[in-house]
C-alpha cells in the first residue's frame, strides 16, 4: 500500500488559498507552501501560509497545517497547532 505523505492535500490547500490570493477583495501579499516561520522560541514548518491586508493597513496572517487522516485529528495535534500560533 502506498504511504500517504499528505503532500497532495497540502498542495490542494495551497491552490484554494491561491484562488483567494488571485481575487481582488483584499490586497494579497503572499501565498506559500511548506515554509518555515520563526517564532519567539523556535522555527516552525508551516504547510500553507497566506498574508493579506483588507485595506485597513493591518496585515493578517493565516497558517494552515494540513492533516490527511482517515479518522478525527488527535487532540495533541490541535494543541500543537495552538502552541505554534502562540509562538508565532
Amino acid at each position: 500500500m502506498k504511504k500517504n505523505t499528505g503532500i497532495p492535500y497540502e498542495l490542494l490547500t495551497q491552490e484554494i488559498f491561491q484562488a483567494l490570493y488571485d481575487q481582488n477583495l483584499v490586497r494579497n501579499i503572499v501565498v506559500d507552501h511548506d515554509i518555515e516561520l520563526q517564532g519567539e522560541a523556535t522555527t516552525h514548518q508551516i504547510d500553507v501560509y497566506w498574508k493579506f491586508d483588507q485595506g485597513d493597513g493591518i496585515e493578517k496572517e493565516v497558517i494552515v497545517q494540513c492533516k490527511d487522516y482517515a479518522s478525527s485529528i488527535p487532540q495533541e495535534k490541535v494543541l500543537t497547532l495552538k502552541a505554534i500560533v502562540d509562538d508565532i
